[in-house]
């Protein structure tokens, strides 16, 4: 069984119900079992989104909200705490735990799914003493343009999920334990940090995966402001269109589930497909 942790500060506006059902069932087709959210701060459509993930037994939501100054008091509302309190719920109860952000996405070059990445490392290396499994961090910045494979798209919810839209990322990878995300195996994990496992129980450590077997997917804007970062060196990588016709069958059955019961928006196409459309709608009216 896989379990995966988040940290919940999801009351913003840019904020969309899409995003939430992209990371959860993109995970699930990943082989992850459940989910463990830690809700400090959550908008009425996710917490509705997330009600009917509970109810299904596939997630778990707890309550967060410390009485203590973020950043100053305790640094970004208690990350550390959370991630251990996941970390040893987890224990005995999960094989592997995957500790990350909503952002972010462990993503394999040639297995399908997490379970299978991690048999695949245990034959191609000496795993027996391995405590967790580190991922090299790529930025797929939002600032760049969608790939041009999305306007070509007919289906809104295609054309809504990031990993799909967002191909172009920084070609210079981070290196291990700078930006890195890791999956962990909990017994074995005495004390969880943001980006490696702080300590281990003896005789046990972390394996660095290769580059060319999975890594991190950060989806995000510049991380220091600005616009800037886009002028870094960049590649294409469309590893995650492996799962674009299974991921949009899934989000599209969820958001039709849910539309009603949690007041979701209709979704649209593109700016530009949707003139298309338009005009060839026009163009046949009067050809007529």
């Amino acid at each position: 069984m896989w379990a995966i942790f988040f940290f919940i500060n999801l009351y913003a506006p840019s904020l969309q119900a899409i995003q939430i059902l992209e990371f959860i069932e993109l995970n699930r087709l990943m082989g992850v079992d459940h989910f463990t959210f830690y809700d400090h701060t959550t908008g009425p459509q996710v917490a509705c989104l997330l009600r009917d993930y509970v109810s299904r037994g596939v997630a778990t939501v707890l309550p967060w909200r410390l009485d203590m100054a973020s950043q100053k008091d305790i640094r970004t509302e208690g990350l550390f705490a959370a991630l251990n309190d996941c970390l040893y719920r987890s224990m005995y109860k999960y094989s592997h735990v995957a500790l990350i952000d909503l952002d972010e996405y462990v993503v394999p070059k040639y297995n399908h799914t997490l379970p299978q990445l991690i048999d695949y490392l245990s034959r191609r290396m000496n795993t027996r003493t391995t405590g967790s499994f580190s991922f090299q961090n790529a930025f797929f910045y939002l600032q760049w343009s969608d790939d041009a494979a999305v306007a070509a798209f007919d289906d809104p919810v295609a054309a809504n999920l990031v990993t799909l839209r967002k191909t172009r990322r920084r070609s210079k990878l981070h290196p291990h334990k700078q930006r890195s995300k890791y999956i962990c195996r909990p017994e074995v994990t005495v004390e969880a940090g943001n980006h490696f496992v702080w300590e281990f129980v003896p005789g046990h450590g972390t394996l660095n995966v290769p580059a060319d077997a999975a890594i991190l997917h950060h989806y995000r804007i510049c991380e220091f402001g600005g616009d800037d970062c886009i002028k870094t060196t960049s590649t294409v990588d469309k590893t995650a269109y492996r799962y674009k016709d299974v991921l949009t069958s899934a989000v599209k059955l969820q958001y039709e589930h849910l539309k009603k019961k949690c007041d979701l928006a209709d979704l649209s196409l593109p700016g530009a497909k949707v003139f298309d459309k338009i005009a060839n709608l026009l163009k046949l009216d009067l050809e007529r």
